[in-house]
């Protein structure tokens, strides 16, 4: 791998590469910008180096990792160079460097975006099992399932006529394992949708999770309330249903429900 070099660059002078590097499923958070923008002015010093790659044959600097911290540059119209890590080596090596620089970040990448990495990763088909893991910290035997799901979506195809190495895979893991299940295989099981449904979870609450539970604590109130808008009273019963020990009415008659709503009508103290 090549030795990395820090040196500073104009912002006009750095690329963006958003199908090859940019592993968000969202891509840019606004929210995260403003965040930064607001360090900047108020510092008034750069951010953290960014991670770029240095093409060998154009010679131009594509963003490997940082893209937050250029767009705030940009919105906070930041005139001077920047500090950023160059990396000289091919694109194959580039890609796995943004992957970890991503995996790292003061953002980091969710477990179904590490998830879809991998498997857009094996679908390349240049990179070992091994690279993939360590690249993306998705489990060994989870990569392992990637290669049968992808082979049996190749042999799908083939049997439609299509050649195995022009075969379009889908974009993201899940969709992959939805699809292979579609074909009458058993990838799809219980175990794969509790982690398809607890990767979603580790997405909701790296999006929301950190203000609504201060929102919980200081206006519960106005958090349920807000609950209750986005869920439909069918939803309403099966969380009910599913956390019943959690919430403490599953052995009481569903008295537990009264008593909830007696202890959220007490607290018309709350601010709202």
């Amino acid at each position: 791998m090549a030795t990395p070099g820090k040196v500073k660059l104009k912002l006009h002078e750095l690329d963006t590469d958003e199908g090859s590097f940019q592993h968000r499923r969202d891509g840019i958070d606004p929210h995260h910008v403003a965040e930064l923008v607001k360090a900047l002015k108020i510092n008034k010093k750069p951010l953290d180096a960014i991670l770029v790659w240095r093409d060998p044959d154009t010679g131009r600097h594509t963003v490997l990792s940082g893209h937050h911290r250029l767009e705030a540059y940009r919105k906070a119209k930041w005139r001077r160079a920047v500090p950023v890590q160059v990396h000289a080596c091919d694109k194959r090596e580039a890609v796995l460097l943004s992957v970890e620089g991503n995996r790292k970040a003061h953002k980091p990448l969710t477990a179904q975006e590490r998830s879809d990495i991998a498997w857009r990763l094996c679908c390349d088909g240049s990179y070992s099992r091994r690279e993939i893991v360590s690249k993306t910290t998705v489990a060994d035997g989870t990569v392992a399932k990637m290669r049968r799901i992808k082979k049996k979506l190749q042999e799908a195809r083939a049997d439609e006529g299509q050649e195995p190495n022009e075969v379009e895979l889908p974009n993201g893991w899940w969709l992959a394992m939805r699809e292979a299940k579609g074909l009458g295989g058993s990838e799809w099981t219980s175990e794969s949708e509790d982690d398809m449904n607890n990767a979603k979870a580790q997405e909701l609450d790296a999006k929301i999770g950190e203000e609504f539970g201060v929102s919980m604590h200081r206006y519960p109130k106005a958090a349920m309330m807000f609950l209750a808008q986005r869920m439909s009273q069918h939803r309403i019963d099966e969380f009910a249903e599913e956390y019943a020990e959690v919430i403490g009415y599953a052995d009481d008659g569903g008295n537990g429900c009264e008593d909830a709503e007696e202890d959220v009508n007490d607290g018309d103290d709350q601010p709202f």
